[in-house]
């Protein structure tokens, strides 16, 4: 009450910021209210923002740091308590690809490996006796050697294995697929590659401490500098046999990983699925917003179409969606899928997408695979195993005509009802764009609201993780509404003190 009502405004906000979800942070707050002062009793200079986030950094564990290096991250500490939380966390998002430790060519980390020995290891002057000051050289250049040399490798098998373990259900598909179109063009699968990549760093590891060993207890100085030379020499020599050809190998694969797309998982998204060659990416091309992408995949050549589209909701805020088409799809069980059909089928399993299952029914698809039967088997194939995704039906290329009998066969399969929800399209003459357009749209808010639905329960489950309880929550909101309430009326009190001492009341006339 001394500071006024700026140290009321304080308070209630640090009591409502620790009954609030951490995720709400104080960036939400407005500008005034983030530039407000407080008593200096609270934080050095006053500073509000400031002082309310040490008090809950000391408070909330889920705010500290979890390991001393300063990353928020304990993944690469196998000691952390935060390590299964953190790998948990890893795995619902993506862009993990991108998290593999980079990776140089072996002669290059030969080189530097040799430069640092050079650059840092000297001759000890101090030591007067020519046979201890080689000894010693000897043996710190040999063990510095071949640290250089292990070091970056250990790290690398290390980071492979970690990053693998926490990536996100989709882009362990993808990477999956990579590898093993890496291992179909030269026979190089990643687990035994990574396994003999860490064999080969031992042996030179070993190696190293044999022979620092050796120089150490060399009979002369002359001795000491020769077996350095011969350690240096057999060190390289396995260093190329065992681990360079394993580097090279990996740095391949690398390369394909880190460069495959990304996709945003709290974006709405739209995916057009069907049979080869009907279509997708022109109708994609025609209803988005703006020039699509292509996103080219490491184990195939055709590329996925990206596209955008521009949603404005209802509070006023806008967002782009994606919209993109998939590698066509063969009537088969999924055990005789190729890469391209498995990343179509990865991405409706686990990316928050909507379905735009395109067909074309003339009879004119151009593709062997792609017959009016065989496109009605895949619909009632995925259908049948996404059944409560938001899903459009499109006959594309209507203008072509429908082959006799079909689309009866599909009101069939898909029931009366549906069917007077299919979208007839031909984008060469315009007929149903705008229309499917509108749809896209509104399923794609549709996606929206589940998405915030779900976030709202991992909110919630959150909370009951931290021992909050839905009663708990609500007892303690009641608490700070009485307390909001009882400090109000003091206020008012006061004022109405202040008025009856401007008007000439005293205490006495008052009691």
């Amino acid at each position: 009450l001394e500071s006024g009502r700026s140290g009321l405004i304080v308070r209630i906000i640090a009591i409502l910021l620790l009954i609030t979800p951490r995720t709400s942070t104080l960036m939400h707050m407005p500008n005034a209210l983030r530039s407000a002062r407080c008593p200096s009793s609270w934080g050095k200079g006053g500073n509000m923002v400031r002082s309310i986030r040490l008090f809950m950094s000391s408070n909330d564990p889920h705010l500290r740091r979890n390991d001393n290096s300063g990353s928020d991250l304990a993944i690469n500490n196998p000691n952390s308590i935060a390590r299964k939380q953190d790998l948990q966390a890893l795995r619902r998002q993506t862009g993990g690809l991108k998290r593999f430790p980079i990776l140089h060519p072996s002669n290059e980390l030969l080189s530097h490996a040799r430069k640092a020995v050079f650059k840092t290891i000297r001759e000890d002057r101090t030591i007067k006796n020519g046979r201890q000051r080689a000894r010693k050289l000897g043996a710190e250049k040999t063990d510095a050697l071949a640290k250089a040399m292990c070091v970056p490798i250990r790290d690398v098998v290390k980071g492979y294995k970690t990053v693998f373990k926490s990536l996100h259900p989709f882009e362990a598909v993808v990477a999956d697929l990579t590898v093993k179109a890496r291992e179909k063009k030269d026979g190089m699968k990643l687990e035994v590659a990574l396994d003999e990549l860490n064999e080969g760093r031992r042996s030179v590891n070993d190696l190293g401490k044999i022979w620092a060993s050796k120089i150490k207890n060399a009979p002369t100085a002359r001795e000491a500098e020769s077996w350095l030379l011969e350690a240096e020499e057999e060190m390289i020599e396995t260093y190329k046999a065992e681990v360079g050809p394993k580097v090279d190998g990996l740095l391949e694969l690398q390369k394909a990983l880190r460069k495959t797309p990304s996709v945003v998982l709290d974006t709405p998204a739209c995916v057009l699925v069907g049979a080869p060659n009907v279509g997708k990416s022109s109708i994609v091309k025609s209803i988005s917003s703006g020039t699509p992408e292509v996103s080219n995949y490491p184990f195939t050549t055709r590329g996925m179409t990206l596209g955008h589209i521009e949603q404005t909701y209802k509070n006023g805020l806008s967002e782009q969606c994606q919209v993109m088409d998939s590698p066509g799809l063969l009537w088969r069980e999924d055990e005789r899928r190729n890469e391209m059909e498995q990343l179509t089928i990865a991405a409706m399993a686990h990316l928050p997408t909507a379905v735009v299952f395109v067909m074309d029914l003339s009879g004119q698809a151009g593709d062997a695979c792609s017959s009016v039967e065989d496109q009605l088997k895949i619909r009632k194939q995925v259908r049948d195993r996404f059944p409560k995704r938001p899903w459009i039906d499109v006959l594309a290329k209507y203008d072509l005509g429908v082959e006799e009998g079909a689309r009866e066969e599909l009101n069939g399969i898909i029931g009366e009802e549906a069917a007077r929800d299919v979208i007839e399209l031909s984008v060469h003459e315009g007929w149903g764009v705008e229309e499917l357009r509108f749809r896209v749209e509104v399923v794609l808010k549709n996606v929206r609201t589940v998405l915030d639905v779900i976030e709202a329960e991992k909110q919630n489950r959150k909370m009951q993780e931290q021992g909050w309880g839905v009663e708990e929550l609500r007892f303690r909101v009641e608490v700070v509404l009485k307390n909001v309430r009882t400090v109000l009326d003091v206020i008012e009190a006061e004022k109405q003190n202040r008025k009856m001492q401007e008007q000439g009341w005293g205490v006495e006339e008052l009691r």
